[in-house]
């Protein structure tokens, strides 16, 4: 623990900050990491105030005042800030891909030339038509908490248009922020959701985000994260009173109301997590599907392997298909997975192999 920095406060006189090219010492009067910055730039100051960042991810944090929150719903309890020694807290849930996944669909798919044009095709959807888009390009996490998880386009039929893939990917980030506010509201109320960043820019996002969470939406500027830094700073330095004036400073310019009532968004949200679920299941089993590229041995009957979720490798011969000319006629591959059935996640499958004489 000596080796450690001292933990202090994250505004006040916190030392001096000096170079031998600088004209000048300067003091260093605050000190906040990205996420607890934007917190403050959102004036989310006081509890009850929940902030959402849109950028690669979507990271959505709630005040809640000065005693340690309990963790619940999957959201993990942090420290929002520390002034005059006085500790206050916050709850953290993160949406790992948003920003990230939209960017994914455009170079990698070529749904659209950027990010901007993708939400402009999807504008032009009334509906989704029944596409989905699960954006787990890094595993889902809060409140599902899987890391393993992977991104999901399903409900694909002859008649999506890519307008159609479009606004799912927009619903798919909101239903994930609405999953995060969702377990926000088993502890504590939220009246308005306050966001910021670059995909706060499309109105259909912010339409449909309200709608998803049932309250109202509030915007103001892009980035939040430098206003709050600057206002822990000024805060340190007497500049500020204190961040109770953060909320009069700082007001929403813009504001977006739900348009969708109580029994839309609760049938809707349970749908989607229905959807989530399914996407758990739907990953094939190890073992029970044979996968290109695996190596299998052609003898009567092979041991066990070690694998992955992505590839099976089982020590012999190439085998580029199911079946393979073998000294004793043409053999069928036939693998019996004898893992945990409770754990499709697990990497340390039993495969089971045997070469049947076709």
């Amino acid at each position: 623990m000596d080796v450690l920095p001292e933990v202090r406060d994250t505004a006040g006189e916190l030392g001096t900050l000096k170079h031998e090219s600088w004209p000048v010492d300067l003091p260093f009067r605050g000190q906040v990491v990205d996420q607890q910055a934007a917190l403050a730039g959102a004036a989310c100051v006081e509890p009850g105030r929940v902030k959402a960042t849109y950028g690669t991810g979507v990271f959505v944090l709630a005040h809640v005042g000065e005693g340690v929150p309990e963790p619940a719903g999957g959201l993990l309890p942090t420290v929002a800030w520390s002034i005059d020694g006085k500790l206050e807290y916050a709850l953290d849930g993160g949406v790992f891909a948003a920003g990230a996944m939209l960017e994914w669909m455009c170079n990698q798919l070529g749904i659209a030339e950027s990010p901007p044009e993708l939400s402009k095709l999807a504008r032009e959807a009334e509906t989704s038509a029944g596409a989905r888009v699960l954006p787990g390009l890094a595993g889902i996490g809060a409140p599902w908490w899987r890391p393993n998880a992977r991104a999901v386009i399903s409900g694909i039929h002859g008649g999506t248009t890519r307008e159609n893939v479009a606004r799912a990917a927009l619903e798919g980030i909101a239903w994930r922020v609405a999953d995060v506010v969702a377990a926000i509201k088993e502890t504590s109320p939220v009246e308005t959701l306050r966001v910021d960043g670059g995909l706060t820019n499309e109105p259909l996002l912010l339409q449909l985000q309200a709608d998803m969470i049932g309250a109202p939406v509030e915007a103001a500027g892009a980035d939040a994260t430098v206003l709050g830094a600057a206002a822990l700073a000024g805060v340190g330095a007497g500049v500020i009173g204190s961040l109770t004036d953060l909320p009069e400073m700082l007001p929403a310019d813009r504001r977006v109301d739900p348009e969708q009532d109580e029994a839309w968004r609760s049938a809707e949200h349970e749908r989607w997590r229905e959807f989530v679920e399914a996407t758990e299941d739907a990953r094939p089993a190890l073992g029970r599907l044979l996968s290109l590229g695996q190596h299998l041995d052609l003898g009567d009957s092979c041991g066990s392997a070690t694998t992955d979720p992505d590839r099976i490798e089982i020590a012999g011969d190439d085998a580029g298909d199911r079946q393979h000319d073998h000294p004793g006629g043409t053999r069928h591959i036939e693998c019996e997975d004898e893992g945990d059935q409770d754990r499709p996640d697990d990497v340390h499958r039993q495969l089971t192999c045997s070469a049947v004489p076709v």
